[in-house]
């Protein structure tokens, strides 16, 4: 009996050492959202052509937005989000990178097809006038981006689709 209960403790010690290690593992990863919040980010901008920054900002971003549990605070979170993504397609065509061009564009559909799904899922309608507008809003600064390359090239393609989207959110978000 004395020998089971020590190979049982024995089990136990190794969950728990490995416990232990999986614990610190996600404290460092944690750890530095906490001194790198984003508005460190805001005060030297990083973007998506500085790409191993730029994969460990979106990381912490994306911890960020587990770490906010209530589905408001995820709505304006997300609100950030889709005004850093237009901000980043902005740099983008202005340093004409079209090399990025076609990542930043689905990046920033992409987040405003998610934050348009969670206030209609979460039916958070007193959220969906405040986004819309805001769509409405980058309605127009993506048309002025568009009229940065020739009608007939993927980089205005790219913009447009991200103006068609918009159109279809704002639908969605109007007619919930």
């Amino acid at each position: 009996a004395v020998g089971e209960w020590i190979l049982k403790w024995g089990q136990n010690k190794v969950i728990i050492i490995g416990m232990k290690k999986i614990l610190s593992s996600l404290l460092l990863l944690i750890f530095p959202l906490f001194v790198f919040t984003p508005s460190v980010y805001a005060a030297a901008r990083i973007y998506p052509d500085s790409v191993s920054k730029y994969n460990f900002k979106r990381l912490g971003e994306k911890i960020i937005l587990l770490l906010n549990f209530s589905p408001s605070a995820k709505v304006k979170y997300m609100q950030k989000l889709i005004e850093e993504r237009l901000l980043e397609l902005e740099y983008i065509t202005e340093t004409k990178n079209i090399a990025h061009i076609e990542k930043t564009s689905q990046r920033y559909e992409t987040t405003a097809g998610e934050l348009t799904e969670l206030i209609i899922i979460k039916s958070l309608r007193r959220d969906a006038g405040r986004v819309r507008d805001k769509f409405d809003k980058h309605t127009e600064i993506l048309k002025f981006l568009r009229s940065q390359f020739k009608q007939d090239t993927a980089e205005w393609r790219f913009v447009q689709n991200d103006i068609n989207s918009l159109k279809i959110y704002s639908d969605q978000l109007s007619s919930f």
